[in-house]
């Protein structure tokens, strides 16, 4: 979109355009340039908080199949130590 209206404001400077139809383009420039930027740096932010969540998810599920691994190890050791003591 800036760059359509850029293209527009030098396209009437080619025609020829009153003083104040150039103040108010430059100024409608000027406002879009800006939402662009703010719209970016929004953007910008929302991706690194979803980063952030999707990185503090995975540490999560790490930390949750280590557990999960740890109590499949007692289990086993629990079940081992079982049969040794009906295997007497």
């Amino acid at each position: 979109m800036l760059l359509l209206l850029e293209l527009h404001v030098e396209m009437a400077k080619d025609f020829g355009i009153s003083q104040q139809d150039k103040i108010n383009l430059d100024s409608k420039k000027a406002q879009y340039k800006s939402k662009l930027e703010n719209d970016r740096k929004n953007m910008e932010s929302k991706l690194a908080k979803k980063r952030l969540a999707e990185e503090e998810e995975r540490k999560d599920v790490a930390k949750n199949q280590k557990i999960v691994a740890e109590q499949s190890t007692r289990m086993m050791d629990c079940f081992e130590q079982m049969l040794k003591m009906y295997q007497r």
